[in-house]
């Protein structure tokens, strides 16, 4: 039942995963305005990776009402939701697809976030490169998860993925995205900072 469960966190899809969404909306809402503090106003260019059904959009779009944003997320239903709740903002450009293949140029964001999402990576290591090669020089990863789900799924799948700072941090460094800030949201949330060296 909970590995079951697992899959729809991971993608999700039909009426339970658009109710799934919901309810991560309300659980990660203290994540979500965390990284979206660590966004300057002036950013011009942002992609979220995992961006659900599109609240944190809207909040970027709030803190950073310059900036382009692009988002990716591996659920076609997430997309439409997203969709729904952007509506046609021009300098907004959502998609699906891998996070592991990021079709963006290489030096194109000023910051990747992402909430949630780095223990469904199914090749860590190839999403780190992704992601410090579509950061511009001095660009910014925030990567904000929570740490009791991380242990649930980590029992569950008993694999070695990014389900704890040191791991995460580990991964980042060797793509050059070096840790700048780390702390706390909540009972469980961690926020993690990197900068692209």
């Amino acid at each position: 039942m909970f590995h079951r469960m697992i899959r729809v966190f991971e993608c999700p899809k039909g009426r339970l995963g658009k109710g799934i969404a919901r309810l991560m909306d309300i659980s990660n809402d203290g994540m979500h305005k965390a990284l979206v503090r660590g966004i300057d106003g002036n950013a011009g260019s942002i992609l979220e990776i995992g961006y659900g059904n599109g609240k944190t959009i809207k909040l970027l779009r709030e803190k950073a009402p310059g900036a382009r944003i692009f988002g990716m997320d591996l659920s076609r239903d997430m997309y439409e939701s997203a969709m729904d709740t952007v509506g046609s903002d021009p300098n907004c450009f959502l998609s699906t697809g891998d996070c592991a293949e990021l079709d963006y140029d290489d030096n194109a964001f000023d910051y990747v976030i992402t909430t949630d999402t780095c223990y469904f990576w199914s090749l860590p290591d190839k999403v780190m490169a992704e992601i410090s090669r579509v950061l511009k020089p001095g660009g910014m990863f925030g990567n904000a998860y929570n740490g009791t789900y991380a242990a649930f799924i980590r029992a569950d799948r008993k694999d070695e993925k990014l389900y704890t700072d040191k791991r995460i941090v580990d991964a980042a460094k060797k793509h050059g995205l070096m840790l700048k800030g780390a702390g706390k949201q909540g009972l469980t949330g961690h926020v993690l900072w990197f900068k692209k060296e």
